[in-house]
């Protein structure tokens, strides 16, 4: 029921994978770490977004971003600051298989950076409740 982020090369992108089950709702929090110090990045001064897209296509299918709290919203723990992802069924029920996506950021100066790049899969969770 989560995307996982795995280091790739330092000079890339880290690499998203996983499962999200479309006929639940999905909640994840996602911490950004700040590459020079290593901690959390302070999220204030960014927006971010996650986009799913076709595998064949640019098409977005599927768009998750803090403008507006559309899906994304930013909040903290005890560490610091960190991302809460959520989506309903029914945002994701056109979905069903494999998309690529994109998790990026966007500063004051309009500055967008790709944090996390791959392939994420839509599927009817397997649990049911009687």
């Amino acid at each position: 029921m989560s995307i996982s982020f795995g280091l790739s090369d330092p000079d890339d992108a880290a690499i998203i994978k996983g499962r999200v089950p479309i006929n639940s709702t999905w909640q994840q929090y996602i911490p950004v770490i700040d590459e020079d110090t290593g901690g959390r990045l302070t999220l204030a001064g960014y927006d971010f977004e996650l986009a799913f897209r076709e595998r064949d296509t640019d098409t977005v299918v599927l768009r998750l971003t803090t403008v507006g709290s559309d899906g994304i919203t930013k909040t903290s723990d005890s560490v610091g600051d960190i991302l809460l992802v959520q989506a309903e069924p029914a945002d994701m029920s056109n979905l069903d298989g494999a998309y690529r996506c994109s998790f990026s950021s966007t500063d004051t100066s309009d500055v967008i950076t790709l944090i996390a790049s791959g392939l994420v899969v839509f599927t009817d969770n397997p649990a049911e409740w009687a």
